[in-house]
């Protein structure tokens, strides 16, 4: 029983929503015109005799045959106009009721009737059996002479009349509760996707004023404390460590900066206008890096004792977007070098490659060891920030490769960005990467 239910209920919206489905009633109609037809035409008077002498007048063969097509036609727009539909079978019910050929026309127009009180609204309902009983009686009054045999042979066809009225209504109802139902389901979802919207907005906050307060300070306090150093070694002879001081406030720096905008872009996400909870006098323009922003990255590689190169072929696209994806997978993999390389990390190139297309290559390769530590190693051996960079440039159809040199020497990381890079939706999440 409760395998039938299921197979009940696929069979009712198929036979609701296909339109395969909605020409089933009329063929079945014209099928049983042409079998009407066909016995007339082979059985002859015996079959019909009023419809026989219809047929051997002039063009009374014609107007059978039209009769029968106009209430097969009018019947392919019940579900459109079930109205008027019905008020078409019913004229040519009335008709064929005149000319004596009331079997051949009756039986779309029960049809039309069940349609019209199913799926229209209560006046149209009404004004439908009205129309249905007023075309019985018209052509019942032209039909019979005899007034009672005429009442009597009407009785049959007000019992079916009925009979589909209390089909249409039971459908109507059905129709008005699932329609309910499905209301109050799409209220329901609704209602939860705006409960996860707010909940994710919520953590968006969370998560932007813990970056502004936690972050953001102690990156504060280590720019304050490398100033205080800055000043206190301004007469000392040790060069390497004020430039390793400078170094430390030019990277707190810049990771401040970065965190700002993370913060913003954070806010931006939770905040329609666009106005930062957080940071309200500061504009929410989320900045992207350039093509000239992976210099400092190199730069700061140099200051640590590690030889840098950055090639360069083709004219640069200017596309915005694939110049910050460009150099984000460029810095990763930087930064990786220089925290798994490892004591016999020497040197470091970057290999930028444009096309005419307006596709570019990179590759980054390093002489380290490309050892990820416990804390960032993915089950690949790929960290989370190489793993989101991956399926960044896997969303732009580009492709991401990441792993030890065929050679057994160093760690190469290869990626190919396909032409119109922007053309892709960038989740803000991806614009913060860790390491391995």
């Amino acid at each position: 029983m409760k395998s039938i239910i299921p197979a009940v209920s696929h069979l009712a919206d198929f036979w609701r929503r296909s339109a395969a489905a909605g020409m089933i009633v009329p063929a079945a109609c014209l099928c049983y015109d042409v079998m009407m037809i066909t016995r007339l035409v082979f059985v002859g008077q015996e079959a019909d005799p009023v419809a026989w002498r219809l047929v051997r007048h002039e063009w009374g063969a014609a107007v059978l045959i039209a009769l029968c097509l106009v209430s097969v036609i009018a019947l392919v727009f019940r579900r459109h106009v079930p109205f008027i539909s019905l008020c078409v079978t019913c004229m040519v019910a009335v008709a064929g009721m005149m000319a004596g050929i009331r079997p051949y026309v009756m039986l779309p127009m029960f049809f039309a009737l069940y349609v019209c009180v199913a799926i229209t609204d209560i006046s149209r309902m009404i004004g439908g059996i009205i129309v249905t009983i007023a075309a019985m009686l018209m052509g019942s009054a032209v039909e019979w002479n005899d007034a009672g045999v005429g009442i009597a042979a009407l009785l049959p066809m007000i019992l079916i009349v009925a009979l589909v009225v209390i089909l249409g209504l039971w459908s109507y109802t059905a129709r008005q509760k699932r329609n309910g139902m499905a209301a109050i389901a799409r209220e329901h979802a609704y209602a939860t996707e705006l409960q996860r919207q707010r909940d994710l907005e919520r953590r968006r906050s969370d998560i932007a004023a813990e970056l502004h307060d936690s972050v953001g300070h102690n990156l504060t306090s280590i720019i304050a404390l490398t100033e205080g150093l800055h000043v206190a070694l301004e007469d000392s002879d040790d060069g390497d460590l004020r430039e390793a001081i400078e170094s430390v406030d030019v990277l707190a720096r810049e990771a401040l900066s970065q965190t700002r905008h993370a913060v913003r872009a954070l806010d931006r996400l939770a905040d329609p206008a666009g106005i930062s909870s957080v940071e309200s006098g500061e504009a929410a323009a989320i900045e992207h890096p350039s093509w000239n922003d992976i210099r400092p990255v190199l730069d700061h590689a140099r200051a640590v004792g590690i030889a840098t190169a950055l090639t360069e072929t083709g004219a640069r696209s200017t596309d915005p977007d694939q110049a910050d994806l460009c150099f984000r997978i460029s810095r990763e993999a930087v930064t990786n070098a220089l925290r798994h390389g490892g004591e016999c990390l020497t040197r470091i190139i970057v290999s930028w490659d444009h096309h005419q297309d307006g596709s570019m290559d990179i590759m980054v390769r390093n002489d380290g060891h490309g050892e990820p530590d416990g804390e960032h190693s993915g089950a690949d051996g790929s960290g989370s920030g190489l793993a989101r960079l991956r399926a960044r440039v896997e969303a732009v159809g580009g492709v991401f490769t990441a792993g030890p040199a065929e050679s057994g020497d160093g760690w190469v990381l290869a990626a190919h960005l396909p032409a119109g890079t922007g053309d892709a939706t960038d989740d803000a999440a991806n614009h913060r990467e860790d390491g391995r």
